[in-house]
């Protein structure tokens, strides 16, 4: 990989706080990975408040084109990422300059299809099929929908970005920009010391032979996102991550950290956990059935090593979870307990 860099962008920045206040009810009982709280107190204060003073109807509107058709926000984001757009209005009209079969293709590239499986031209009950395989019977539904009446759709699309931004996020669009610029600066002086470390304890994933191959990633910082990640395939790959990701790494002790790390340490089941995964990646199911455990059980045990940070995990195919050790995490932190508990001799 020749370049990685971290940006902000206003435009992105946009529709990540129009996806973020779509998604509240669904950020409120997510479980965060690497030791991540949860959603920001600041940032879900915001929103409660910006709820109680939303318009009725663009509130049924978010519900109808955001909350339950992902594929809308997704797909305007990667619109600005491969168009190089950076303000707000000009995505807006970029959007509204689609032609019906453009917007069509964009939206169906925000899924994550295998291209001999599934394409734009199947018959609409294959596509159906294959959507609510990876995210659900009614997102389905509303695709289905859409490719019956794009034009329809983006319309609708096009007016809740419109009254989103001039009623909510638009007021402080200056101030966020600024902010995040600032941290971006900050983020980037991590990244450049340690790439692998930047991805791996930060944004918790591999910097894989599939990224490193890539000729340049761009890096987006969002405030709004909070302790979200987005991945953007294609000829612009693109990442777009919430910056209490990293803040929260960044601001925990070391004393926290060892105690975490013993506790999650002092099961015998968990150790042998690490031990397999050290060996090679595991599928969470394979896991299960390996231990003879219930799917909850295992969560509880693979939560714990992953808020540590010790295990990462990667999508597969149909969203499927696939744990390995996070090697580099895992020495840092031995490192640390042990400078923690064993004190140079005076």
């Amino acid at each position: 990989m020749k370049s990685i860099s971290i940006r902000h962008n206003s435009a992105i920045e946009s529709v990540c706080a129009l996806f973020r206040y779509a998604s509240f009810e669904r950020y409120a009982d997510m479980v965060f990975p690497g030791g991540l709280p949860g959603p920001s107190e600041g940032i879900e204060r915001w929103f409660r408040q910006t709820g109680e003073t939303m318009p009725k109807l663009l509130d049924l509107d978010i519900k109808a084109v955001i909350t339950d058709c992902w594929f809308n926000p997704f797909c305007t984001i990667d619109t600005a990422v491969k168009d190089g757009i950076d303000d707000p209005g000009r995505l807006i009209l970029a959007i509204e300059g689609l032609s019906a079969a453009e917007f069509l293709k964009r939206l169906f590239s925000t899924f994550d299809f295998d291209d001999a499986r599934c394409t734009l031209s199947d018959p609409p009950e294959k596509i159906a099929r294959n959507i609510e395989a990876i995210r659900s019977g009614h997102e389905a539904e509303m695709f289905l929908y859409t490719l019956e009446h794009p034009e329809s759709m983006k319309t609708r699309v096009i007016q809740v970005m419109t009254d989103f931004f001039d009623l909510i996020s638009g007021p402080v669009e200056k101030m966020t920009h600024e902010t995040m610029e600032r941290t971006a600066t900050e983020h980037e002086k991590e990244l450049n010391r340690d790439p692998v470390a930047f991805f791996r304890n930060y944004l918790l994933i591999d910097l894989n032979k599939k990224l490193v191959d890539k000729e340049s990633i761009t890096i987006f910082i969002s405030h709004y996102l909070d302790y979200d990640f987005i991945y953007f395939e294609g000829s612009r790959p693109a990442m777009v991550y919430g910056v209490g990701r990293i803040q929260e790494h960044m601001a925990r002790g070391n004393q926290e950290k060892v105690k975490d790390l013993f506790k999650a340490l002092g099961d015998d089941r968990r150790l042998e956990i690490l031990y397999l995964l050290s060996r090679r990646k595991w599928y969470s199911n394979e896991l299960a059935e390996h231990f003879d455990l219930t799917p909850a059980t295992m969560s509880y045990h693979m939560n714990r090593l992953t808020a540590l940070g010790i295990v990462s995990y990667e999508t597969g195919t149909q969203n499927k979870l696939y744990y390995r050790v996070n090697r580099e995490k895992l020495d840092q932190l031995l490192k640390t307990a042990r400078r923690e508990l064993i004190q140079p001799e005076h």
